[in-house]
């Protein structure tokens, strides 16, 4: 199975000896508490968990997390962490996703999740680090040498079961079972509404087809069933066009596939708007020929969400894309 997070590169062995030089350095500037579970110290301050690397004694009421792909997750679950690294769709470091909104402000940028900004880390002294093993594992014994690193693995179509394994890690369950029960409510709502707005004449609810694009400045892109915006498809009772109606992740595609992107409706995205390969092929005659191109049900949607999110909160953001688009009369976003 293809997913994001097998096609972000790992550190360059050069760039991890010289980054272990200096947070060895820094570290030994810096007077810290932190004990390794290994070494048999416990405290009745915080819990032993197991993960993907190990096992860490997490602070019971941690109050300076650092996040590194782990940031939605966190806020999702009324935790602010004092730093974060993020995957950004498209790459880069960028900025913090902007769907976040005002909930993200002022959490320090740590750059991208695969490769942290060591330095900063060490100067939030934080008290816990969670996040991916991508971002975590090349590292793994230097951040454990800041504060108790934990690592928790996950893919796109398995992010409710990610969300709650941080949320086990932080003690808060409940209020992840919540969230995800307040989501499948919302679900049970959608599929409702489709089946009274899109049925045949005898009133039979209609299968409707969706089909997402990714465009490029130079290529573009199809996703199946097996990415972060498939799985909320699935949930949401909605049709894969047979193309599309794969168990992977994406497929790169040429001009002559845009049979391909054939669809009752299509959602497409852009890295760059003003420089997207999708602009130029709206000219084509094979782009007319789609049904969804025909009945002007072809809607722009956010990259950030839909292909760069893995969260609940980004879950919820696709899913008023769903009821805006395709129920618009009772159009209710998510808080």
């Amino acid at each position: 199975m293809i997913n994001k997070l097998g096609l972000i590169r790992r550190y360059p062995c050069r760039w991890v000896a010289l980054a272990m030089m200096t947070v060895l350095l820094v570290v030994g500037c810096h007077r810290y508490d932190h004990h390794p579970v290994s070494s048999g110290w416990i405290s009745p301050n915080c819990r032993v968990i197991l993960h993907d690397a190990g096992k860490s004694c997490v602070p019971l009421n941690p109050s300076r997390v650092v996040a590194i792909g782990t940031l939605e997750e966190l806020l999702a679950l009324d935790i602010k962490p004092v730093g974060a690294a993020f995957w950004v769709a498209g790459g880069g470091s960028g900025d913090i996703p902007a769907y976040l909104g005002d909930r993200a402000a002022g959490i320090t940028n740590l750059g991208n999740t695969s490769q942290p900004n060591l330095e900063r880390i060490i100067q939030l002294k934080p008290d816990l680090i969670i996040g991916v093993p991508h971002g975590i594992k090349p590292i793994h014994k230097l951040l454990s040498q800041i504060a108790p690193t934990v690592v928790l693995d996950g893919a796109d179509p398995e992010w409710k079961a990610f969300f709650v394994r941080v949320a086990d890690v932080l003690n808060r369950s409940q209020q992840a079972k919540q969230l995800l029960d307040t989501y499948e409510q919302r679900l049970a709502e959608f599929q409702s509404q489709i089946g009274r707005s899109e049925s045949h004449a005898d009133g039979q609810p209609k299968q409707m087809r969706v089909s997402v694009i990714r465009s490029y400045s130079n290529g573009l892109r199809i996703y199946m069933r097996e990415s972060f915006n498939g799985s909320i498809l699935k949930d949401a009772g909605l049709l894969r066009p047979p193309a599309q109606d794969k168990d992977t992740w994406a497929k790169d595609v040429s001009l002559e596939s845009i049979p391909e992107m054939e669809g009752d409706v299509i959602f497409v995205t852009h890295d760059d708007p003003k420089d997207s390969l999708l602009n130029q092929i709206s000219d084509q005659p094979l782009w007319h020929y789609l049904e969804a191109v025909q009945h002007n049900k072809v809607y722009t949607v956010d990259l950030e969400y839909w292909i760069g999110g893995s969260s609940i909160i980004a879950a919820n953001r696709v899913l008023d894309d769903l009821f805006k688009y395709l129920v618009p009369q009772s159009f209710d976003a998510a808080s």
